[in-house]
């Protein structure tokens, strides 16, 4: 563990769980729980000193999602770590071609499976293509306008966009496990964050 991680960690284990702990640069992610909430912290260092901090908080939903999982389980370990570079970039072509730009018919050819952590869908893409579908007739469209950030470690990447859920104006934190050049699994927050 990273001087900057056992720093994250000091600040965090006595209020939050952190399920997943990555880094990258002067950037420490925590994927975190406490009480009724879920969220994602991004922590910015100069040097060892922490110097800015951004978060997204959601509530943490009761049961799990159509597929039997949470918004925290599934793998935690950091892999591939020599792919970082790489699996970055693929996620920030994702966020900009398929969700930015709303071309999702490409969407296929960047994700291989697609295990889902979001409570209201299900795994693979049919299933959340059904979902913006009925959330956009309902008058509540899933809108993503600018991408900002993109941090990750290994075969984790966090995304940080802004965007819309219906007319408010909405952060966008998208945690995604990445396999093969791949993505194959995505956690998220959708909320009032910090951009």
């Amino acid at each position: 563990m990273s001087t900057k991680q056992s720093i994250v960690r000091s600040i965090l284990d006595t209020k939050v769980r952190i399920a997943r702990l990555l880094e990258d640069g002067d950037f420490v992610v925590a994927h975190t729980t406490f009480g009724t909430k879920v969220g994602f912290d991004v922590f910015q260092f100069e040097g060892d000193k922490l110097a800015a901090h951004w978060d997204n908080v959601g509530e943490l939903a009761a049961a799990p999602n159509a597929s039997g999982r949470t918004q925290l389980d599934g793998p935690t370990e950091i892999a591939d770590r020599e792919r970082t570079a790489a699996n970055k970039a693929l996620i920030a072509e994702f966020i900009q071609s398929v969700l930015i730009d709303q071309q999702l018919a490409k969407a296929a050819q960047f994700v291989d499976g697609y295990l889902q952590h979001n409570p209201l869908v299900g795994d693979g893409l049919p299933a959340l293509g059904a979902l913006l579908e009925s959330l956009a007739k309902q008058g509540q469209p899933i809108v993503y306008d600018k991408l900002h950030r993109v941090v990750g470690e290994g075969n984790f990447v966090l995304a940080i966009s802004e965007g819309r859920f219906g007319s408010a104006r909405t952060a966008y934190y998208d945690l995604f496990r990445v396999a093969g050049g791949k993505v194959v699994e995505h956690w998220d927050v959708i909320g009032n964050g910090e951009l």
